[in-house]
C-alpha cells in the first residue's frame, strides 16, 4: 500500500464573504502525479497557495507524512518538503522540473557580462531524495 505523503481534510479559504475553496478533502500518494484541473475560477490555484503557505487556511487540516502541520508561509511550507511552480510563467522550458522548482530560490553567484550567473546543480544534488520522482516527469 502506498504512503500518504500529503493530505488536506475540509480545507478553506474564504476572502471575506468568497468561499474560494469550501471544504476540500485531498490525499497525495507517494511516487504518483495528481492533476487537479477544473474551470477558471475554481479553486485550483487557491489551494495550491493555501497548501504552500502563499494564502492562510480558513479553515481545515493538512497533514504531511501522517502528522498534522501547521503552515503559515511559503517558508513553512519548504520545511514540509513543499515546493511550488506558479503556472507556466513561472517555469523556464530550458530547465527540468527540478530545476524550476527551485528557480525562485536560487541566488546569483556571479554576474558576468550584465547576466546573473546560477548554479542549480547545487540545489539538485542537496534535495534530491525530495524530488528524486519529480525529475522523472
Amino acid at each position: 500500500m502506498k504512503r500518504v505523503v500529503l493530505e488536506v481534510k475540509k480545507l478553506s479559504k474564504y476572502f471575506g464573504g468568497i468561499k474560494a475553496i469550501d471544504g476540500v478533502d485531498l490525499k497525495l500518494y507517494e511516487g504518483e502525479i495528481t492533476a487537479i484541473v477544473g474551470n477558471n475560477g475554481a479553486g485550483k490555484s487557491t489551494l495550491i497557495k493555501t497548501i504552500s503557505g502563499v494564502y492562510k487556511k480558513t479553515s481545515g487540516q493538512i497533514y504531511v507524512n501522517g502528522k498534522e502541520v501547521d503552515i503559515n508561509s511559503t517558508l513553512d511550507s519548504r520545511r514540509y518538503g513543499i515546493e511550488t511552480v506558479y503556472q507556466s510563467e513561472g517555469a523556464l522550458d530550458s530547465f527540468d522540473a527540478p530545476a524550476n522548482l527551485f528557480l525562485g530560490r536560487l541566488k546569483p553567484l556571479k554576474i558576468i557580462f550584465g547576466l546573473e550567473i546560477h548554479i542549480i546543480i547545487i540545489y539538485i544534488i542537496i534535495t534530491a531524495p525530495v524530488i528524486k520522482s519529480i525529475g522523472n516527469c
